[in-house]
């Protein structure tokens, strides 16, 4: 005579219940079974209808994934890595070319601002130089990158003018 017990067969017939079973949250239990194979079961067949799982076959993947520890992780996705890496180097790319343009406006406004009270300081009469120095601006600090206040005015070139 063989001595086969009968096996009992528990069904868990929602997320919730499965979720609880396994001690994590409806969602992550979701994810786990989109991501990493979860064992349940559609009775309609559809991807949104309702679900069950045997209780068995939740302790048979729970064993076979602890062999595994990188699938019980939440984090573990290597598509998701993957694509979050790609990701974050054209973020960075990103980020250094408005790094730079923003150097490059900060430098062309300072440059205005320098412009600017030169050519007040010269409309007012204070643009006068005696040994160098202006008595509104010192002009031996002012060395504009590559236009002088007459060309920006002008919007010509005159290399005549004096700094």
């Amino acid at each position: 005579m063989h001595n086969h017990q009968p096996i009992s067969i528990i069904v868990l017939n929602s997320w919730k219940e499965i979720a609880n079973y396994l001690g994590r949250g409806v969602r992550t239990v979701q994810r786990w079974e989109r991501e990493l194979g979860l064992p349940v079961r559609r009775p309609r067949g559809k991807d949104r209808s309702a679900v069950m799982a045997i209780q068995h076959e939740l302790d048979d993947w729970l064993l076979q994934s602890s062999n595994n520890k990188k699938a019980l992780h939440p984090d573990f996705n290597p598509m998701g890595r993957a694509q979050l890496q790609k990701n974050t180097g054209i973020l960075l790319a990103r980020t250094d070319e408005l790094l730079s343009r923003s150097r490059r406006l900060w430098l062309q406004v300072n440059h205005m601002r320098q412009l600017t009270s030169v050519l007040r300081a010269r409309q007012f009469g204070f643009g006068e130089v005696d040994n160098g120095i202006s008595h509104f601006f010192d002009t031996r600090h002012f060395k504009p990158e590559s236009s002088s206040p007459r060309q920006i005015l002008e919007g010509g070139s005159d290399s005549k003018l004096e700094e």
